[in-house]
């Protein structure tokens, strides 16, 4: 058993993250369980700094995964999310749906993430445009607007 930082309840060990020592080794457990774990980090994404903070370590890790320079700042993608719309659909964010969470878009799919190349927009627009570019999601959604009439 062992009691909680957070919310001062003694629990089972079970009920606690494992803690990561500089080796790597999992020798010990985290301070808070994992339900005042998982509280902290759902408030913290809820905030435009801390979901571009999530955003930009996103792009981050697919960065390097691939090669690509990832430059693109924590304070422009806050400034975007604080604005609350999409900078191609001018769609407002959702962060309660992943259809219209906002996500990272390069522009140009060849380049990295830098200020310049990157776009924050709704999930979906970028989901649809994956690796092809603007014009061939346009000529979806044209070709979807013309079969709903």
């Amino acid at each position: 058993m062992k009691t909680c930082t957070g919310c001062g309840v003694s629990q089972p060990l079970d009920n606690y993250y494992p803690q990561l020592e500089a080796s790597g080794y999992r020798s010990n457990r985290k301070s808070r369980c994992k339900a005042c774990c998982s509280r902290e980090v759902k408030h913290r994404y809820a905030t435009p700094r801390g979901r571009a903070k999530k955003l930009v370590r996103s792009a981050q890790e697919r960065a390097t995964d691939k090669g690509w320079p990832c430059e693109v700042s924590v304070d422009r993608v806050a400034a975007a999310l604080k604005c609350g719309l999409c900078e191609v659909t001018g769609l407002p964010f959702d962060f309660s749906s992943r259809a219209f969470a906002p996500s990272l878009d390069r522009r140009d799919n060849s380049l990295g993430y830098t200020d310049d190349n990157t776009q924050v927009v709704v999930w979906i627009y970028n989901s649809a445009k994956g690796v092809t570019n603007h014009g061939d999601v346009l000529k979806l959604a044209e070709a979807l607007c013309g079969r709903a009439a």
